[in-house]
């Protein structure tokens, strides 16, 4: 019950049978923990891009659930609700430009790392604690100075001067001498200015590194809106995870929040006569219906129309919970048998190739109940009895197995 089923028109517009292939491809090549754009990610999926397109509706319907939907104007509400199926997205961030906030809390961890690179000795020149200072992991001395496009500067790392300024603002007391020491004369720190810091901080203070870096990072919606930031970045661009659109396509129609309340129909129906083109073996279809009145119109439907070359057979049908979403499980299991891929086809790609054995009627009528039972849901067989006078009347000339 693995396989991957044809995109599901009512909740996404693409083809994930399509899909999953170019997403394994590229995580092989860039690894699950990559993200790529919105672009890339419209590309993987086959599907439009830009205003309007289908990861932006699945957006606004992620910030619907989020509670902050309201705040967009009425025409950006989206037309189609994918409900408990959105992908979560990402806010690409990345300083390469804007300087670095100075905090009591970066004074602090500077001031515990000079007074490690000086060790024992009363002063250093300041080159020289900033050379050492720029091999430290897991601070932003080496990436402190930001990009200076006007002198084509890189990023660079921390200056005597850069460090002078730090070490000084906020009127901490701390400041840097241009003296000669040991017959060398330039810009030293001395370690006595860096006691009252040391005792007020006895133990360096944990540093913020993702506030203090010049890579990109990745911030979620689902994380911004529950740390209550949400405003911040959203005009950057947006990204995806690619292991977890990977894992998306691997099971795009999660099961919904059980509510034993609310049912559906799930059937199957075909006759002896409705063949694939080039083959003897019979076709059948998958499909659901809200309620009992609602399956007896759709069975009149297919004796009435081109449909189906005879009256339609019911085969089986079951009454389970809705958000199960069983029919597009069965889907998924039968993708190999499917007639048409969605959209395409009388009947989009609910039509499936059965066989006397292997593929029988029969057989999916046990995948559904093992579906269904496997998550602990009752169920219902129904049977033509349960149809009352009315809706007998509107499904007549339809046979049941």
């Amino acid at each position: 019950m693995s396989k991957i089923g044809n995109g599901l028109s009512r909740m996404i517009r693409w083809n994930v049978a399509r899909a999953l292939p170019r997403v394994d491809a590229e995580v092989n090549e860039l690894g699950r923990d990559a993200f790529i754009s919105e672009a890339r990610t419209s590309s993987l999926l086959d599907t439009s891009y830009g205003r309007g397109s289908e990861l932006e509706n699945q957006r606004l319907w992620k910030r619907n659930d989020l509670g902050i939907l309201g705040r967009c104007r009425l025409e950006d509400r989206p037309f189609a609700h994918y409900e408990n199926n959105q992908l979560d997205y990402y806010y690409r961030i990345q300083n390469t430009r804007n300087a670095y906030p100075i905090t009591s809390t970066v004074q602090a961890v500077l001031v515990h790392d000079v007074s490690h690179v000086m060790g024992r000795r009363d002063a250093m020149l300041s080159r020289e604690i900033c050379k050492a200072l720029s091999q430290i992991e897991d601070r932003p001395w080496n990436t402190w100075l930001r990009k200076d496009p006007k002198r084509e500067f890189g990023i660079r790392p921390i200056s005597p001067t850069s460090l002078g300024h730090i070490l000084r603002a906020g009127g901490t007391g701390i400041t840097t001498h241009n003296v000669m020491r040991n017959n060398v004369s330039g810009t030293h720190v001395f370690h006595k200015d860096l006691e009252d810091m040391l005792k007020r901080y006895p133990k360096a203070p944990d540093l913020d590194v993702t506030l203090y870096t010049r890579e990109p990072r990745y911030i979620s919606a689902t994380y911004l809106k529950n740390s209550g930031l949400w405003g911040r970045g959203r005009s950057c661009g947006i990204h995806y995870n690619l292991g977890e659109l990977q894992d998306y396509l691997v099971d795009p129609w999660p099961m919904l929040k059980a509510r034993e309340s609310l049912k559906q129909i799930v059937y199957c129906v075909g006759n002896d006569y409705w063949h694939k083109p080039l083959s003897r073996n019979a076709v059948v279809k998958i499909g659901f219906s809200e309620d009992l009145k609602n399956f007896a119109s759709r069975l009149r439907h297919y004796r009435c129309s081109s449909h189906m070359p005879a009256n339609p057979i019911v085969h089986w049908a079951i009454l389970a919970p809705t958000r199960l979403l069983l029919e597009k499980r069965l889907h998924n299991i039968y993708m190999d048998r499917q007639v048409d891929s969605v959209g395409r086809g009388k009947c989009g790609g609910e039509m499936f190739e059965t066989s006397p054995k292997r593929w029988s009627s029969r057989r999916m009528f046990e995948d559904a109940v093992k579906i269904v039972e496997s998550y602990g849901h009752k169920y219902k067989v129904l049977k033509e009895g349960d149809f009352n006078k009315s809706q007998r009347k509107m499904a007549t000339a339809c046979l049941w197995a």
